[in-house]
């Protein structure tokens, strides 16, 4: 199968991006062709060279009411890229690439990572609804889109992202010490870990508020990520300013800011636990496969699809109310986890192993891109 997917910048921005990369690395691997369509290159690109046969550079693909006649040539140059490259399906990542790609004329398959946002332009929803297929990464962000959309839930298929168990993996106490020492985190306390954006929605602030409850010679907190401006409607300053902010209001915290990491892989196994206390339902929560994967706990809200992860004696860790005290509690409970239940990291990593593999989830995308272009086909 020929297949082109769209993307926006091939840059590691969030985790949909990466997302992206993985899927089609998985479907290279299975056989398939991938060509790419692109509007801004990236620290990504590289390694989309190596993955994509041909790629086209686009300057968009949707209308924009302030940019209508430029908008309305960059969704034409889109749709005649598609002819010209002829795939068997146009694969998107994002609700907002689907218009273009359905005048293409070939058949499009949406993978949904985000949630419904709450304004959406009625020619995004036109062509979701025209979609050959959907895909979305958890039956919580299913549910949310069927509701938006007003079309039945079992037009979707759940694939759930999957992680790479060699990357992501239980690290000796030597080179946990070691990862400390280099990133000049302490040695002897317990080591809780905030990796993701630096914004209200995911919660920071709760971790910081987190770490001030507990005590400070048993326990510091380390916090990996950098400001988006994207949550704060591109404004680069107001996301500065948030970031400020909490460094100011939680001087007293003990925390460590290391800014953006690259690889935050041996990070996560120096960690004792990481806390990820989003306010925002998270479709997916990637972060919580690569923290068990790494034989490490974690303490999550109880929000979006996180559930569908942390199941059976792991659901332990989820925090219904998400406020700070419930996370300090349930971190004090893992405080002596190495020495009083040392299984706790084999277990959280076999559960990966189980259901949470790169492989289970190329396995899944093929079987969904397939069943689209079956559908084609029939109809």
């Amino acid at each position: 199968m020929r297949i082109l997917t769209a993307a926006s910048r091939l840059a590691a921005i969030g985790g949909l991006e990466l997302a992206q990369l993985e899927a089609c690395r998985q479907l290279r691997e299975r056989g398939h062709l991938i060509d790419l369509l692109y509007e801004q290159r990236g620290d990504l690109y590289p390694e989309w060279t190596m993955l994509a046969g041909r790629g086209v550079r686009v300057d968009g693909y949707a209308l924009r009411r302030g940019a209508l006649l430029h908008s309305a040539r960059s969704v034409m140059a889109v749709a005649v890229a598609v002819r010209r490259l002829a795939p068997d399906l146009v694969y998107a990542h994002h609700q907002h690439h689907s218009p273009s790609a359905v005048l293409g004329g070939k058949p499009v398959v949406c993978h949904l990572h985000l949630p419904p946002p709450p304004r959406r332009s009625a020619q995004e929803d036109l062509a979701l609804r025209r979609a050959h297929g959907l895909i979305a990464v958890s039956r919580f962000t299913a549910r949310q889109w069927s509701e938006s959309l007003r079309i039945a839930p079992e037009r979707f298929s759940i694939v759930h992202n999957g992680v790479d168990l060699q990357r992501f993996a239980p690290a000796k106490e030597s080179r946990r010490q070691a990862t400390r020492h280099a990133l000049g985190l302490p040695s002897d306390r317990f080591l809780v870990l905030y990796a993701g954006r630096i914004d209200p929605d995911k919660g920071v602030d709760r971790a910081l508020e987190t770490a001030r409850q507990l005590d400070a010679s048993e326990y510091h907190l380390a916090v990996a990520g950098e400001p988006n401006p994207g949550s704060f409607r591109g404004d680069e300053a107001a996301a500065r300013s948030y970031a400020d902010g909490l460094r100011t209001s939680y001087a007293d915290a003990p925390v460590s800011w290391l800014g953006r990491l690259e690889d935050v892989s041996s990070l996560i196994a120096a960690s004792d636990a990481v806390i990820l206390p989003s306010r925002f339902d998270e479709p997916f929560g990637l972060v919580v496969l690569e923290t068990l994967a790494s034989g490490v706990p974690i303490v999550a809200s109880a929000a979006g699809g996180i559930p569908e992860i942390l199941t059976g004696p792991l659901a332990a860790s989820l925090m219904p109310s998400g406020e700070p005290g419930g996370f300090a509690q349930r971190l004090r409970e893992l405080h002596n986890w190495r020495t009083a239940d040392p299984e706790l990291g084999r277990r959280g990593r076999e559960h990966v192993a189980r259901n949470f593999t790169l492989a289970r989830m190329g396995d899944a995308l093929n079987r969904a891109l397939e069943q689209a272009l079956e559908g084609r086909a029939r109809a």
